[in-house]
C-alpha cells in the first residue's frame, strides 16, 4: 500500500472525527464512496516531483546546504510532501472533469471509474484533508499561520489560473497575444503548485529563505510543462484513449500553442485550421510533420533545460551542492519521463 494511505482516516475512526450527534457505522458507506477510491488512485505511482521538491526548499532555506538532517526534521518533510501529493491529487482529479479526460496514469480516469459525483467531492476533501494535516507538522504557531496563508493564497492562485484556462478559447485569441496568455495559465496553474512544495520544506526549516523560491517553483514549472507537452506530441498514436491531443481540441492555453504562435502568421493560420478539425488528426499530424514541429518544441524545451541548469550551477555549487544535484536529478526526470519519442 501507497505510504500515503498511512495520513487518511483509520478503519472505525469516523466517530470520534465526526463527533456525530448520532453516531452510525460509516465505514462501510465512507469506505465506498470516499477513501477506498482515493487510495485506490494513490496506488498508480507518479514521478514523484514534488514530494522532492519539498526537501529542496527544506534545503534552500539554509545559507548552506545541511550535510545532515536531523530525523525529526525528515520525518517532517516526508508528512509535508504527503500534503503536497494530497493537494495535488485532488487537483488532477477536478483537472480531468474539468477536462473531460479518459486516462490518467495509463488508467481510466477517477471519474471514468467512481462516478462525478465521488469524484467531484474527492477532489475537493482532498485539498481540505490536506490543509488540516498542516497542524501534524508540529511547528509553531507562528509558522503554522504564516505557512496557512501562503499555502491559502497559492491555492488561490492555481484556482485563478484554472479560471484561466477554462475560460480561454486560445483559438479566438489574436496570435500575437497568444504566447503571453499561454505563459500566465502556466505560470499560475503548474508553477504554484511547485511553488507551494518548496515553501512547504522552507516551513519545517523554520527559517526565512534567502532564494526566491516562487521564482525557482515558476520557472521548475514551466519546463515541466514544456516536457509534457513535448511528451504529448511526441507519444506515438494509440488505439486506446489518450491525451495526445486533448488540451488541443479543448482549446486550452498551453506551450504548444505558445510555439505555434511563434510561428508566421500563414504557418499559425494553417495550424489552427488543423485544430479545428479535431479529433479527426490527419491533417493536423501532416502539419506537424511539415513544419518540423515536434523537432521545434524538443529544442526549445532542451534549451530551456540547459539554461537553467548552467543557471543552478553557478548559483548552487558552492554553498547548496545537494540541492543542485536535486535539482539536475529533477531535470533528468524530467527528460527521461516525458520524453517518448526523439
Amino acid at each position: 500500500m501507497n505510504d500515503i494511505s498511512k495520513i487518511f482516516p483509520e478503519t472505525g475512526a469516523w466517530e470520534k472525527l465526526l463527533a456525530l450527534n448520532n453516531p452510525c457505522d460509516l465505514n462501510t458507506v465512507l469506505g465506498k464512496s470516499l477513501i477506498d477510491p482515493v487510495n485506490d488512485f494513490f496506488q498508480k505511482p507518479g514521478k514523484n516531483i514534488r514530494p522532492r521538491l519539498v526537501e529542496l526548499g527544506y534545503r534552500l532555506a539554509f545559507d548552506s546546504d545541511p550535510v545532515e538532517i536531523p530525523e525529526e526534521d525528515i520525518q517532517k518533510l516526508k508528512l509535508a510532501g504527503h500534503i503536497v501529493e494530497l493537494i495535488h491529487g485532488g487537483s488532477l482529479i477536478v483537472d480531468d472533469i474539468q477536462d473531460g479526460s479518459h486516462v490518467r496514469r495509463n488508467a481510466p480516469t477517477f471519474h471514468l471509474q467512481h462516478g462525478l459525483p465521488v469524484a467531484l467531492n474527492a477532489g475537493n476533501w482532498l485539498y481540505f484533508w490536506a490543509l488540516g494535516q498542516i497542524k501534524e507538522l508540529k511547528l509553531s504557531n507562528d509558522s503554522t499561520q504564516k505557512l496557512l496563508d501562503i499555502i491559502l493564497g497559492l491555492m488561490i492562485r492555481a484556482h485563478f489560473g484554472q479560471a484561466v484556462d477554462l475560460g480561454t478559447r486560445i483559438d479566438e485569441i489574436s496570435q500575437s497575444d497568444v504566447e503571453k496568455t499561454c505563459y500566465a495559465s502556466m505560470e499560475l496553474k503548474t508553477g504554484t503548485l511547485l511553488c507551494l512544495a518548496l515553501q512547504l520544506g522552507a516551513a519545517v526549516s523554520n527559517r526565512e529563505p534567502a532564494m526566491d523560491l516562487n521564482a525557482l517553483g515558476n520557472k521548475l514549472g514551466f519546463m515541466l510543462q514544456l516536457f509534457d507537452d513535448f511528451g504529448n506530441f511526441a507519444e506515438e498514436k494509440k488505439s486506446s484513449p489518450s491525451k495526445r491531443y486533448e488540451d488541443l481540441y479543448n482549446r486550452r492555453p498551453t506551450w504548444a500553442w505558445a510555439q505555434a504562435s511563434k510561428l508566421d502568421s500563414d504557418t499559425y493560420s494553417d495550424f489552427l485550421s488543423a485544430i479545428r478539425q479535431l479529433p479527426n488528426e490527419d491533417q493536423l499530424e501532416q502539419w506537424i510533420l511539415q513544419h518540423e514541429f515536434i523537432n521545434l518544441m524538443w529544442l526549445e524545451a532542451r534549451g530551456s533545460l540547459t539554461r537553467a541548469r548552467d543557471e543552478w550551477r553557478n548559483q548552487l555549487h558552492l554553498s547548496h551542492p545537494f540541492a543542485l544535484e536535486t535539482l539536475l536529478d529533477l531535470c533528468s526526470l524530467l527528460e527521461k519521463s516525458y520524453v517518448k519519442k526523439t
